[in-house]
């Protein structure tokens, strides 16, 4: 009988150090709080804090908490009180021993202790990892006040461009070069249209494709037309969908091409006329058709064996784009195009594009 009271002994005594010594080693700070006071502290506790394990027992655990953070701390282990068998994991800043701030994560549990509520708990100084955090918010607040200004200056350099061109063609008299510094004017300006979106976005990588091309047509139909009345703008697009500035230049310029057409070709003089814009996302491609209410295309138009600027840039930048596009007269012309969803434009939400 004695000798199994004397290994009962044992069997305690070893169970009790197979879980004191992993603690007591343990490289996270724990601790056993009762009535908001140190009823036990481990080794690592004490060397986070600077403070002597005798100096921590029954010492408050407020005196070590940042004075703006005590409400909020004591409301998460007010919570696991009660309801002891939840746990809580939080972040607080913490003073030392030396009146030194550090950032603190904490999770907590409830246990009884001696018949009592109690709190058990594990602290990481994380101070270190909250300053390498701030670092790289600051770095990437500069890189990004960095590039909106870049975006600004190249916007601002483009608009200089485009005035300039715009006084040099009102000091030309001759009708065909006017046009060429017209149409190159507008190309610039579909270009700066989107640095100047992209340096008003929040995120900086991508503008909506929606208000891009609202603000292209609007500006193309003011430049080209002496009264804008005359014109309707009827843009159906997806609000959801937005587009890099690598894949926005392309189909601006080809948008430009096509708005400039139905000016210059298209619509009769100083008579009403509208311009749809119908863009849809599909699983892989964005389906994209332009119609205008104008004199339709000439009797065997051919997109490849067109010789006019306008054309063979919506050729090749179709091509670039490995996308798809077709010409056709129905009241109008009628443009259809389908351009790949690559890594240049996104869906914001997969439920908002279709199926074919």
């Amino acid at each position: 009988m004695a000798s199994e009271v004397i290994g009962s002994a044992i069997s305690r005594h070893q169970s009790e150090e197979l879980y004191h010594k992993p603690v007591e080693r343990s490289l996270v700070g724990v601790y056993l709080l009762q009535d908001g006071r140190f009823i036990y502290t481990n080794p690592r506790l004490s060397e986070i804090l600077g403070l002597r394990r005798e100096e921590l027992e029954n010492s408050p655990i407020i005196r070590y908490i940042h004075a703006e953070d005590v409400e909020m701390v004591t409301a998460h282990h007010q919570r696991i009180i009660e309801n002891p068998d939840e746990t809580d994991d939080y972040e607080f800043r913490g003073i030392t021993a030396d009146g030194k701030m550090i950032r603190i994560e904490n999770l907590i549990s409830g246990i009884l202790y001696k018949g009592r509520p109690a709190i058990i708990g594990s602290i990481m100084d994380i101070t270190v990892r909250k300053q390498a955090e701030e670092e790289i918010r600051r770095s990437l607040k500069e890189k990004e006040i960095l590039l909106r200004e870049v975006h600004h200056r190249v916007k601002n350099n483009m608009q200089i461009i485009v005035s300039m061109l715009r006084i040099q063609s009102s000091m030309v008299e001759d009708s065909r070069v006017r046009d060429v510094l017209q149409e190159s004017k507008n190309r610039i300006l579909s270009m700066a249209i989107i640095h100047e979106k992209l340096y008003r976005t929040d995120s900086l990588e991508s503008i909506n494709v929606l208000e891009y091309f609202n603000s292209l047509a609007q500006t193309l139909i003011s430049d080209f037309s002496s009264d804008e009345s005359l014109i309707t703008l009827d843009l159906i697009c997806d609000p959801s969908i937005e587009m890099t500035i690598d894949a926005g230049i392309p189909l601006g310029l080809i948008m430009n091409e096509l708005i400039t057409n139905s000016f210059k070709h298209g619509f009769y003089p100083k008579q009403p006329g509208t311009i749809t814009i119908s863009i849809i996302p599909r699983r892989e491609y964005l389906e994209i058709e332009y119609r205008d209410s104008g004199r339709g295309l000439p009797e065997g138009f051919d997109l490849e064996n067109s010789e006019t600027l306008g054309m063979q840039i919506i050729s090749n930048l179709i091509f670039q784009s490995s996308g798809e596009i077709s010409f056709s007269t129905d009241n109008g012309t009628v443009v259809r195009m389908r351009i790949p969803i690559q890594e240049g434009f996104i869906i914001r939400g997969e439920d908002n594009a279709t199926g074919e």
